[in-house]
């Protein structure tokens, strides 16, 4: 196209999500939910928009000759991933199908525990309801069950998400997960969820004395990719 203001020809590519950070935390023994591995990583192109209400990434952050962080080349980021995974350790998080292609890291199905497909209402069950089997967020998620709005529901946080808080949310309801299991109480839980989600929408909720969800003004997007735990 010819910008308008210079007159020049101009070409526009589509825009692209980068990687930008990438945190890790033990998943088992004495120090579960401690950070082994929290990486920012480096920009190769411009970035023009740091998404940080989302992201938590500041400008400067991933640049050299400004960052405060522990900056670090993609590359490097992977091969540490690449470890953890040749080393059988199973990864937990939500919504690593995306993490890992950004990575183009290949991790065999039996090694990862994902909460956003772990809490998705089967096909089966949602038609038989009527529900439409979305994918739930952490952040409501997190309200439901662990009852931790705390920075998720935060939505005048300029600062959005923390990865290493993401991760250790995704870890605390992957226990979650196996002790509903272990009940006999886990599709009647994801169900009793998709019905709220139905009639009152999937902002997070906010538990009552009596443990049951009520509704919470709120505002503010989902998600929270980047972080994950290791068993």
């Amino acid at each position: 196209r010819v910008s308008k203001t210079t007159g020049r020809k101009e070409r526009l590519r589509p825009s692209r999500l980068g990687l930008a950070r990438v945190s890790v935390v033990r998943g088992s023994g004495a120090r579960a939910g401690v950070c082994c591995i929290d990486d920012y990583v480096s920009a190769v192109e411009p970035v023009y928009d740091y998404l940080t209400s989302f992201s938590g990434i500041l400008p400067g952050d991933l640049e050299s000759n400004r960052s405060t962080k522990h900056l670090t080349t993609l590359k490097r980021t992977y091969v540490k991933l690449r470890y953890l995974v040749d080393r059988c350790c199973t990864l937990v998080g939500h919504g690593l199908k995306k993490d890992f292609a950004m990575l183009n890291l290949v991790v065999p199905t039996a090694q990862v525990r994902d909460t956003a497909v772990l809490y998705r209402l089967s096909d089966e069950a949602a038609a038989k309801e009527g529900l439409r089997p979305r994918i739930l967020s952490l952040k409501f998620l997190a309200s439901w069950l662990l009852g931790t709005g705390s920075r998720f529901q935060n939505a005048n946080d300029p600062l959005g998400h923390d990865s290493i808080e993401d991760a250790r949310v995704a870890l605390s309801l992957y226990v979650v997960y196996r002790k509903l299991q272990e009940k006999g109480e886990l599709e009647k839980t994801i169900l009793d969820m998709y019905k709220w989600g139905k009639r009152f929408g999937f902002a997070p909720v906010e538990l009552g004395p009596d443990g049951q969800p009520r509704v919470v003004a709120t505002a503010g997007g989902g998600g929270g990719g980047g972080g994950g735990g290791v068993k």
